[in-house]
């Protein structure tokens, strides 16, 4: 963060669809004059106004460690199948 090097903020998301869905999605958006074409400036603003989004706690699927009960917990970006 700009003038501050002791800070960094960050923002994820684990989206899941069914294909049917997702490419319905898409399709809206390609035919819609009044939208920028961006998955997370149009895309997941309509699922969620629609009540098709669900959120889930970070809380309830963090990794902890047995061994170390008072480490803080942590999601892993694993980012391919191999890594997984």
């Amino acid at each position: 963060m700009p003038g501050k090097p002791d800070v960094a903020l960050a923002n994820m998301g684990i989206y899941v669809f069914s294909s049917k869905y997702l490419y319905e999605m898409l399709q809206e958006n390609i035919e819609a004059s009044n939208t920028d074409h961006d998955f997370g400036k149009d895309i997941i603003p309509r699922v969620v106004t629609h009540g098709k989004a669900i959120a889930h706690p970070f809380g309830m699927s963090c990794v902890t460690s047995s061994s170390y009960p008072d480490a803080p917990a942590y999601w892993r970006d694993v980012g391919t199948v191999d890594a997984y």
